[in-house]
C-alpha cells in the first residue's frame, strides 16, 4: 500500500521526464557565464543526471555556433569538453575586448578630425571676414585708374610725378604740361616727356 501511494504521489506531482527535458531546453540560457558553469547548473536539474548524451546535446545548443564547431570534433568526456569551451571563450572574450577597443579607437580618432575640421572651417570663416572688412589698398608700384590718375594728379602732372616727385622713375602718358623739376636735368625731363 505505502509503495502505491508513493508512485501515485510522485506521478502525480513530480515532473515527467518530458516536462523536466523541456526545462533544461528552455530555462537555462549561456549569458555570461562560462560553459562549464552552465554545464554544472544543467546537471543539477533534477532527472538531468540520466543521460549525458542528451545533457551533452542541450548543452551544446546552448553554446555560439563557433564553439561549438569547435568542440563537436572532441570525443573526450563532457567535463572536459566543457573546459575547452572555457578556454575557447577566453580567446574569444580576449578577441572580442580587442575589437571594440579598436572600434572605440577609429571612432575617437574620427571625431578628433571632425572636431579639427570645424576648427579650420571656423578660421577659414574669420579670415574671409577679415578680409572682407578691410579697406582694398592699392599696391605702391601700380598706378590708379586712369579716373584716379586725372583727379589725383596736380597742375596736370602724371600721377608718378605727383606721388613720387624728383624720385620718379617713370612717367604715365598722357602728360598735359612739360615741367622742369630742380634736381632733374632738363634733358632728363624732356627725355621722360617724349
Amino acid at each position: 500500500l505505502y509503495s502505491t501511494l508513493k508512485k501515485r504521489i510522485i506521478t502525480q506531482f513530480a515532473d515527467s521526464e518530458q516536462n523536466r527535458v523541456k526545462k533544461l531546453l528552455q530555462e537555462q540560457e549561456l549569458g555570461d557565464m562560462r560553459p562549464s558553469k552552465l554545464l554544472r547548473e544543467m546537471r543539477s536539474l533534477p532527472g538531468s543526471e540520466d543521460n549525458d548524451n542528451i545533457l551533452k546535446s542541450i548543452w551544446m545548443s546552448r553554446l555560439p555556433s563557433n564553439m561549438r564547431l569547435i568542440i563537436s570534433i572532441s570525443n573526450e568526456l563532457l567535463d572536459k569538453v566543457a573546459l575547452l569551451a572555457d578556454k575557447i571563450c577566453e580567446v574569444s572574450d580576449t578577441l572580442h575586448v580587442h575589437a571594440v577597443e579598436t572600434l572605440n579607437t577609429a571612432t575617437r580618432n574620427q571625431s578628433d578630425i571632425q572636431q579639427q575640421l570645424a576648427e579650420i572651417t571656423k578660421e577659414i570663416a574669420s579670415l574671409k571676414a577679415n578680409i572682407n572688412r578691410r579697406p582694398r589698398s592699392r599696391s605702391r608700384n601700380r598706378p590708379p585708374s586712369r579716373f584716379g590718375m586725372q583727379n589725383n594728379s596736380s597742375n596736370g602732372l602724371c600721377w608718378y610725378l605727383h606721388k613720387f616727385g624728383n624720385d620718379a622713375k617713370k612717367m604715365s602718358w598722357p602728360v598735359r604740361k612739360k615741367v622742369k623739376l630742380t634736381s632733374l636735368s632738363s634733358m632728363a625731363v624732356d627725355d621722360r616727356l617724349n
